[in-house]
C-alpha cells in the first residue's frame, strides 16, 4: 500500500516497527509464538499464571511502541492505482475458524495435540489443498535442522555442564544473549533443560527476539519480504532494523533489571 501511494520513504521504518510489534505483541499468550507454546507446555503453568507473567512486559512494550510511532509524521495515503479486493469464500473461512478454535482448545489442554494436528491437516487436504503449497518450507526446514542441532548440542556433557553453571539465576540475560546468535525458539529449547525459573526464561527469550536479524523468525520473514520488493535498500533496512531493535531491547532489559525479580 505504501508503494502504491508513493510513500516508499515510510516503508522501512513502518515495516521495522511492525516486526518489533509482532515480536513483542506475540508474547502475551501461549499461542502467540513458538517459544511461548513450548515453555507453556513444558512448565505446566496455567493460562492465568502465564498471563500474569507476561502482562507487565507486554504492557510496557505497547507503551514503547506507541511512543515510537509519534516520531513518524502522519501523511495522507492516496493509492496511485485502484486496489482490487479479493473475494472471500464463506464456507472456507468458516472451516478455518473452526480449525483455529480446535487449535486453541489444544493449547488450553482440552483437546489432544495429536488430534488437533490431524484435524488441521485433514481439513487442508480436503477443502483447501492449495494452501499446503504456499507454506515457506525452506524456512521451516532451516529451523527444523536447527532444532535437531540444538538437541544434539545440549546432550554433550561439556555443554551441559557449562550451561548448568551459567544459566542458574541468569535466565533473563542468557536468554536474551543466546537468542541473538541462534534465534529465540532454539534458545528456549536449549536453556529450558537447565532451569526451573520458566517465567524469567520466558521473558528473556521473548525480549531476545529483538536485536539481530536472526533473533526471531518474524524478523527473518519480514526482511525476506522487504528484500523481494523492487528497489529494496537492504543495507538501509538492516541499519534501521538494528538501531530500533537495540533501542527497544535496551529499554526493556533495563526495566526488567530494575524490577529486581527478573535480573
Amino acid at each position: 500500500m505504501l508503494t502504491r501511494a508513493q510513500k516508499d520513504h515510510l516503508l522501512i521504518p513502518i515495516l521495522v516497527l511492525q516486526t518489533i510489534g509482532a515480536n513483542l505483541g506475540s508474547m502475551l499468550t501461549p499461542l502467540g509464538n513458538p517459544q511461548n507454546l513450548y515453555l507453556y507446555a513444558l512448565s505446566g503453568m496455567t493460562i492465568r499464571q502465564f498471563l500474569s507473567v507476561m502482562a507487565g512486559p507486554t504492557a510496557l512494550s505497547l507503551l514503547l511502541l506507541a511512543a515510537m510511532t509519534l516520531f513518524i509524521k502522519p501523511e495522507p495515503l492516496a493509492a496511485s492505482r485502484a486496489v482490487r479486493s479479493q473475494p472471500v469464500c464463506a464456507q472456507q473461512a468458516l472451516l478455518w475458524v473452526i480449525l483455529f478454535l480446535v487449535c486453541l482448545l489444544a493449547v488450553v489442554r482440552m483437546v489432544p495435540y495429536g488430534l488437533a494436528l490431524v484435524c488441521v491437516i485433514a481439513g487442508a487436504i480436503l477443502f483447501d489443498r492449495a494452501i499446503l503449497f504456499r507454506a515457506d518450507y525452506h524456512l521451516l526446514l532451516t529451523f527444523s535442522f536447527l532444532f535437531v542441532f540444538i538437541g544434539n548440542i545440549k546432550s554433550l556433557p561439556a555443554v551441559s555442564s557449562a550451561l548448568s553453571a551459567l544459566v542458574g539465576g541468569r535466565e533473563l540475560i542468557v536468554g536474551i544473549l543466546l537468542s541473538q546468535v541462534i534465534s529465540n525458539v532454539p534458545a528456549a529449547m536449549l536453556l529450558s533443560k537447565f532451569t526451573a525459573d520458566y517465567p524469567a526464561l520466558l521473558i528473556g527469550v521473548n525480549f531476545g527476539g529483538l536485536g539481530t536479524l536472526i533473533a526471531s523468525m518474524a524478523s527473518l520473514i519480514s526482511y525476506k519480504l522487504y528484500a523481494s520488493t523492487p528497489g529494496a535498500q537492504t543495507g538501509r533496512y538492516l541499519l534501521v532494523f538494528t538501531a530500533l531493535n537495540l533501542v527497544f531491547l535496551s529499554v526493556l532489559w533495563a526495566a526488567a533489571v530494575l524490577c529486581g525479580s527478573l535480573a
